[in-house]
C-alpha cells in the first residue's frame, strides 16, 4: 500500500499535469533513442563520452496528443532528477518562463530526430502570436542534452547568487519584446568548471575572422556564468599589443618537442577585454607579419598545439574542459589521449568546434608533421583516425579533432546538417556521419555590448526599438553625406563583407544593378585578399562613379561600417555558404532588414516574411534559395517593393529584427550543457 507521502506526491503530480494541460505549459515527450553507433575493432575509444538518447520538450496540443497515444512520459513543472541508468532527455522548466512572455506552442517535427543532432531549440513552427522559442532570454528554461550519470536539476542552486537585470520595453503593440540583459552568477565550487580554450585567434588582439570573436564572446559569457576560463593562443609579433592589459611573463622556460630536439619558449599572461589569455612564444613560427598564409602553417600550428598541452601539463593545470577551435588545434585531442593520457592526465574532456571546413589542415607529409610533435604516423594513417577520406596519402588535422574529441560543435545548427552532405562536407561528410552521435550545432552569438545602437558613439544618432526608433534615419542622412549619395526618397541597400568567393561575388555585383532597376541606392564596403578581385571591383567603381545612387568603397573602415549598419534600410548577405555569419546579426541589431541566401547560420537567424510561416509578427527579413541572379532578384526586389509599397510593414520587420536576441547568453548556456554532459 502506498504511503501518505506517496499519495500526496501522486496527487500533486496529477494536479500539476492538469494545470499544465489547461495552460499549454511544457511537457516532456520521450523520443525514440538514436540508434547506437556501431562499435567495431577499428573504432578508437573516446574516453568520457556517455551514450546519447533523446527527448524533446513540447507543449499545448502536441503534449495532449502525446498523452493520449501513450508517448507522454511525464509532465513537469519542477526540476527533473535523472537517475543512474535512465535515458538522457531534453527538458524545459516551464515555471521559469518569464511572466511577460506567452509559452511557446511547438509541434514536434519528426525530421528533428534525423541526421545530425541539433542542440538547443527543437525544430518546429511557432504560431505567429508567440515568441520564437529560441529567442526567449536564457534562463527561461533549459534545452540541451544532459547525461544520465548524475542527478540533474535546472533550478538555481540555493548557494548560487544570481542577479539578472532586464531593461527595455515593448511599445509595438504585438505583446512581446526582447529585453537586453546581463547575468552575474556565482556558482558553488562543485558546479564551477575550469575551461581552457586553445585557439589561434582571440579578438581583438589577434583576429582575422569570426573565430577570434567567438573565443572572446563565449569566454566572457562563460565567466559571467560563474566558470573559470583561460585562453591559450600563439604570441604573434603582428598582434595588437595595445589591447592587452598587464602582460607579464608567467613561465620562463617551456620546453616542447620539435622534431629531434626540445625547444624552449616563454609564456606571457595578460587580460584581453576581461578575458585571461596565455600567449606562448613560438620563435620563427610566431614572428610573422600576419597570422595565416605561410607555407609552414601546418608545422606552426601543430607545434603550438603541443606547446599548449605541454604548458598545461607542466604548470599543473588540469582543466575540466579543453575547448579547441578549427583545424589549427585538431591535433590537441589526439595528443592529449595518446601522449599525456599515458602520463596520468585523463580527467579532462575535449570539445572541438568547426568554424569553417574550407580549410582542414590536409598534410601529405604526415610522417614529418606528426613526428615533429611526438606522434608516430603509422598509428594514425588509418581511415578511422586521421587519414583523409579522399586523399589516402594525407592526414587531416580537422578529422583528427572530430575523431578524438568528446564532442564536436559547429557554429550553427543548419551548418551541422550541411556538413553531412557532399557539397557541405567537402570530403568530411562520411567522418561527420560516423560521429553523428557526438556532433551538434550551436549558433554563435554577437557581442551586444560592442554592437548596440543605443550606445554606439560611432554613429550619427543613437536609437532603440522604442519611441526613438525613427532617430535611425538621421544615420541614413549622415551615410549619404559621407558617401556622396543623392538625398532622395529611396531605400539604401548595403553590403559589408570580405570580397571572397564564399561571399557570392557574382551576386554582389548583380545586386548593384538590381537595386538601381528598383529605384534603390547601393553601398558596398569591402576588400579582397586577391588583388584581381579588388581590381575587378575598382573597375566597377570607376564605371559607376557618376551614379550618385551607388558607392563602392573598396577597403575597410570601422566607423563607416557602423554607420552603414545604422543608416541602411536593407542589408544583403548573398553568401554561397556561411557557417554562421555575424553581419546579418549586426544588421538585425541595428534595424536593417536582411536579405540572405538560405545557407548555414543565415537560415537560423533570418526568417522570411512570406515563406517562414512566422508572418509579420515574427518575421525579420527576406531570403532566397539558389545562388542565381533570378533567385537573388526574388529576395532583394521583394524587400525593396515592401519599402515602397508598405512602409509600416517594412518598419515592423526592422523592429522585429531588433527584438531577436542573438547575444552570447544562449550559446553559452548550450555550451555549458555540453560541457556538463561530457564531463559527467
Amino acid at each position: 500500500m502506498a504511503s501518505k507521502k506517496e499519495h500526496k506526491r501522486r496527487a500533486e503530480a496529477k494536479a500539476r499535469r492538469a494545470r499544465l494541460s489547461r495552460s499549454g505549459r511544457s511537457a516532456v515527450i520521450r523520443a525514440a533513442s538514436a540508434p547506437p553507433v556501431p562499435k567495431t575493432p577499428d573504432t578508437p575509444e573516446i574516453r568520457g563520452l556517455p551514450p546519447l538518447g533523446g527527448a524533446v520538450a513540447v507543449s499545448g496540443a502536441a503534449a495532449d496528443a502525446a498523452r493520449e497515444d501513450g508517448r507522454l512520459s511525464d509532465v513537469t513543472a519542477e526540476p527533473v532528477a535523472i537517475r543512474e541508468g535512465s535515458e538522457p532527455i531534453q527538458v524545459v522548466d516551464p515555471d521559469s518562463l518569464p511572466a511577460y512572455a506567452p509559452p511557446p506552442a511547438l509541434e514536434v517535427d519528426p525530421a528533428y530526430f534525423e541526421g545530425v543532432p541539433r542542440l538547443g531549440y527543437p525544430g518546429g513552427a511557432a504560431s505567429e502570436a508567440d515568441i520564437p522559442e529560441e529567442n526567449l532570454p536564457a534562463g527561461h528554461g533549459v534545452f540541451g542534452t544532459v547525461s544520465a550519470k548524475a542527478p540533474v536539476t535546472f533550478e538555481d542552486d540555493p548557494a548560487a547568487a544570481v542577479a539578472e537585470e532586464y531593461f527595455g520595453e515593448d511599445d509595438s503593440g504585438d505583446g512581446w519584446s526582447m529585453p537586453e540583459y546581463r547575468t552575474t552568477r556565482v556558482l558553488p565550487k562543485e558546479k564551477r568548471l575550469y575551461i581552457v580554450m586553445i585557439a589561434p585567434e582571440v579578438a581583438p588582439t589577434a583576429k582575422v575572422g569570426g573565430l577570434g570573436d567567438v573565443v572572446q564572446g563565449l569566454g566572457r559569457e562563460l565567466m559571467n556564468r560563474g566558470h573559470e576560463v583561460e585562453v591559450i593562443a600563439p604570441m604573434y609579433s603582428c598582434m595588437r599589443y595595445d589591447t592587452i592589459h598587464d602582460l607579464h611573463e608567467i613561465y620562463g622556460e617551456l620546453w616542447s618537442p620539435h622534431f629531434n630536439e626540445w625547444r624552449s619558449e616563454k609564456v606571457y599572461q595578460g587580460w584581453v577585454e576581461g578575458l585571461k589569455v596565455n600567449f606562448i612564444t613560438g620563435g620563427i613560427y610566431s614572428n610573422r607579419p600576419s597570422i595565416y598564409g605561410f607555407d609552414d602553417d601546418l608545422y606552426r600550428f601543430a607545434y603550438f598545439s603541443r606547446q599548449a598541452l605541454e604548458f598545461l601539463f607542466k604548470s599543473g593545470r588540469r582543466p575540466d574542459i579543453i575547448h579547441c577551435h578549427d583545424w589549427t588545434t585538431g591535433l590537441v585531442p589526439a595528443m592529449l589521449w595518446d601522449i599525456y593520457g599515458k602520463m596520468g592526465w585523463n580527467n579532462s574532456r575535449v570539445v572541438y568546434t568547426i568554424h569553417n571546413n574550407e580549410c582542414q589542415g590536409l598534410c601529405g607529409f604526415g610522417d614529418k608533421l606528426l613526428g615533429m610533435v611526438g606522434l608516430d604516423v603509422r598509428n594514425y594513417l588509418r581511415m578511422d583516425r586521421m587519414q583523409d577520406d579522399a586523399r589516402h596519402n594525407c592526414i587531416n588535422m580537422m578529422k583528427a579533432g572530430i575523431v578524438y574529441s568528446n564532442f564536436v560543435t559547429t557554429v550553427s545548427p543548419t551548418y551541422a546538417g550541411e556538413l553531412k552532405t557532399v557539397v557541405g562536407g567537402r570530403g568530411l561528410q562520411n567522418t561527420i556521419a560516423k560521429n553523428a552521435a557526438k556532433v551538434g550545432g550551436v549558433l554563435n552569438g554577437l557581442d551586444y555590448e560592442a554592437w548596440n545602437p543605443q550606445t554606439d558613439q560611432k554613429i550619427a544618432a543613437r536609437y532603440s526599438i522604442g519611441d526613438d526608433f525613427f532617430e535611425k534615419y538621421k544615420n541614413k542622412t549622415a551615410l549619404r553625406e559621407w558617401l556622396g549619395l543623392w538625398d532622395a526618397w529611396k531605400p539604401i541597400v548595403s553590403v559589408v563583407t570580405r570580397l571572397t568567393h564564399q561571399k557570392g561575388l557574382d551576386l554582389i555585383k548583380r545586386a548593384i544593378f538590381a537595386t538601381i532597376e528598383e529605384q534603390g541606392q547601393y553601398v558596398l564596403l569591402g576588400s579582397a585578399p586577391d588583388p584581381k578581385v579588388n581590381a575587378d571591383f575598382l573597375r566597377l567603381q570607376h564605371e559607376l562613379k557618376d551614379n550618385h545612387d551607388v558607392n563602392l568603397y573598396i577597403g575597410y573602415h570601422e566607423d563607416l561600417s557602423r554607420l552603414i549598419y545604422a543608416g541602411s534600410d536593407i542589408f544583403l548577405v548573398p553568401s554561397l555558404y556561411e557557417p554562421c555569419g555575424l553581419t546579418q546579426m549586426i544588421a538585425l541589431r541595428y534595424g536593417a532588414v536582411p536579405v540572405v541566401r538560405e545557407t548555414g547560420g543565415l537560415v537560423d537567424t533570418v526568417f522570411d516574411l512570406e515563406n517562414s510561416g512566422k508572418g509579420l509578427n515574427n518575421a525579420n527579413g527576406f531570403s532566397f534559395r539558389d545562388a542565381t541572379p533570378e533567385s537573388l532578384d526574388y529576395g532583394l526586389k521583394r524587400a525593396i517593393r515592401l519599402w515602397y509599397d508598405n512602409p509600416p510593414a517594412f518598419n515592423r520587420l526592422a523592429r522585429n529584427g531588433m527584438r531577436y536576441n542573438y547575444s552570447w547568453k544562449n550559446p553559452a548556456k548550450d555550451y555549458e550543457n555540453i560541457y556538463n554532459y561530457i564531463k559527467a
